[in-house]
């Protein structure tokens, strides 16, 4: 699993952001960061309700 920088199109381990936190290592990441996954999550999550998957 990947952790990404919110405001900007970096990634690091999930395992090296649980165990350093702000200190972990990131990576540039060209197509994505933070902001945008979580974008994608609320219109996914959003479009789910509306279809009555989560009553």
């Amino acid at each position: 699993m990947r952790a990404f920088r919110s405001g900007s199109r970096e990634y690091c381990a999930y395992a090296d952001w649980t165990a350093n936190g702000a200190r972990a290592r990131f990576f540039g990441h060209v197509d994505t960061c933070g902001d945008d996954l979580i974008r994608k999550a609320r219109t996914l999550v959003a479009s789910e309700i509306a279809d009555g998957l989560w009553n």
